[in-house]
């Protein structure tokens, strides 16, 4: 018995050892599942991808959504549905409406996307217009390489939008008309045109200073001839829904849920 006892402590003694080296080694285990950072194209160093892990669960807990980001180097056809299908394929999200909102670069087709996810395919924490101003936001750093700095950039632009009673004290952006400056240029716009107008109606009022010296029915038109010039022909090409394209838009794969985004290269 007491043989049997040491070669079970031994034997739980090993076990804890091997798992205490593949920590060491930087393997996740099961542990990889609730990563917030997957970075398979090894675009980003351990320490990079330390702090933007750290920096995904503070928002996730912040905003209340599952803030990812994620890297790859697989053909994708259509970045947004790549984007919902690595949410769904990795059961992702937060609370009942499983929220979750991912940055993913796609290093083999050069785009990178923003898309938002949720069950209910309604009151997203991000608008349209907020997604386009993430992208363009990170579109520099993405383009010179410096994808750190994109992500962090993601994630401050992501905690500056997002709020998690959907849109009710949403971060009020600057005013262009609060500027006093801008105020006083328009002022002085508005005067010139005013100016401009009675200057062109008085001098329409104005008779031509020939006519002062001809006399009132003087003039006689003796004939009249039309003569004809040329013809102009304009074409305007109309577009239809299978020739018009764009980079934003809402995802309808799949029956359960529904998301949004918007996607751009690099």
């Amino acid at each position: 018995m007491y043989r049997w006892k040491n070669k079970l402590l031994t034997g739980l003694g090993l076990c804890l050892l091997f798992l205490g080296l593949l920590g060491s080694f930087g393997i996740r285990g099961f542990a990889a599942a609730d990563s917030s950072v997957f970075d398979s194209a090894g675009i980003l160093t351990e320490e990079e991808e330390a702090e933007l892990e750290e920096g995904c669960e503070e928002l996730s807990e912040k905003i209340q959504a599952d803030v990812l980001i994620a890297t790859s180097e697989e053909r994708a056809s259509d970045s947004k549905k790549e984007a919902r299908d690595f949410i769904l394929d990795n059961g992702r999200g937060y609370g009942e409406g499983q929220e979750s909102i991912l940055f993913l670069i796609n290093m083999e087709e050069r785009v990178f996307t923003v898309y938002e996810y949720n069950e209910e395919a309604s009151g997203y924490l991000l608008t349209d217009d907020e997604i386009d101003r993430i992208i363009a936001a990170v579109k520099s750093d993405m383009s010179a390489g410096n994808y750190l700095e994109a992500c962090r950039t993601f994630l401050d632009r992501t905690d500056h939008y997002s709020q998690i009673d959907y849109g009710e004290n949403r971060p009020e952006e600057e005013d262009f008309l609060d500027s006093l400056g801008i105020r006083i240029l328009i002022s002085l716009g508005v005067s010139a045109v005013v100016i401009a107008i009675l200057v062109v109606t008085r001098n329409k009022d104005a008779k031509p200073a020939g006519t002062v010296y001809l006399k009132d029915g003087s003039r006689r038109i003796h004939s009249r001839q039309d003569f004809f010039t040329h013809t102009t022909v304009v074409k305007r090409k109309i577009e239809t829904s299978s020739s018009s394209s764009s980079s934003h838009g809402h995802s309808s794969g799949g029956t359960r849920g529904g998301g949004h985004g918007g996607s751009s290269s690099f």
